[in-house]
């Protein structure tokens, strides 16, 4: 399938050629200062609610407010940081219906491709990590609320990230360095904190494939925010691969 590029109207280029030029000019210390904590501080909450706190309270804490940290500081960042105006984050193109079509397309088609593979030797592997699963979701207290808590993340945390990880971690890079390395970077910082939460629940081959899953994901939706210049179309897809994972989910846990 080609992804056709969106073609903005002259004034949404002026304003993403300002943009950058400004990205550009912002001194090394202070365009990193804003960029590599949000890139390590995910993996790092992850390795603290997931592994070092245990069962503890806190744990819950700071996972809330790790998540309340991916909310707030790109635009403290932006607007603080860096002294650069406020964009339009979740500027609604033009074309918005072939934008979510190739966003339905693409997280559809990672869902069949999730759905085959739980009808191969893989699903054995996945199986045998379901207790985990049933204990860190009864930990986190939302076990009761299966559903509700996966139409949070399916809907509401799946957009936080786009922002989050597209916008700005991988827009912001890509306005800076040169594509390839913006691609791998951004990718590699979406893909660490996975690997910590899947190393929980799964044995080290499963985590491997599954951790590359992710990454292929981040550079998936990355090259999408770059042809389509909105975060729908991606955040679309991540959605519907998030709604896919919580139906196998379900079938571990309840079944």
């Amino acid at each position: 399938m080609t992804l056709p590029a969106t073609q903005p109207d002259p004034t949404t280029v002026e304003v993403e050629v300002e943009v950058e030029s400004a990205i550009r000019s912002i001194a090394p210390f202070r365009f990193w200062l804003g960029l590599v904590p949000a890139m390590v501080l995910p993996l790092l909450a992850a390795l603290f609610y997931f592994v070092w706190m245990g069962e503890s309270p806190a744990a819950k804490a700071i996972y809330g407010a790790a998540k309340v940290f991916t909310l707030l500081w790109p635009l403290l960042c932006v607007w603080l940081l860096w002294k650069l105006p406020l964009p339009q984050v979740l500027r609604i193109p033009d074309n918005l219906r072939s934008v979510l079509l190739v966003g339905l397309t693409t997280g559809l088609a990672i869902c069949g491709i999730m759905a085959l593979a739980m009808q191969t030797p893989l699903a054995e592997g996945v199986w045998a990590g379901a207790e985990r699963i049933l204990a860190k979701t009864r930990s986190f207290g939302v076990l009761d609320h299966y559903w509700l808590f996966g139409a949070y993340v399916t809907i509401l945390h799946s957009l936080v990230e786009e922002y989050y990880w597209r916008w700005f971690v991988f827009g912001k890079l890509h306005q800076r360095v040169r594509p390839l390395y913006a691609y791998l970077l951004a990718a590699a910082a979406f893909t660490a904190h996975h690997v910590v939460i899947l190393s929980q629940y799964f044995d080290w081959p499963l985590v491997a494939l599954f951790s590359l899953s992710v990454g292929v994901g981040g550079l998936l939706w990355s090259w999408m925010l770059v042809r389509q210049r909105t975060l729908w179309g991606a955040w679309l897809s991540h959605a519907l691969v998030d709604f896919g994972i919580f139906v196998i989910g379900y079938e571990l846990i309840f079944s």
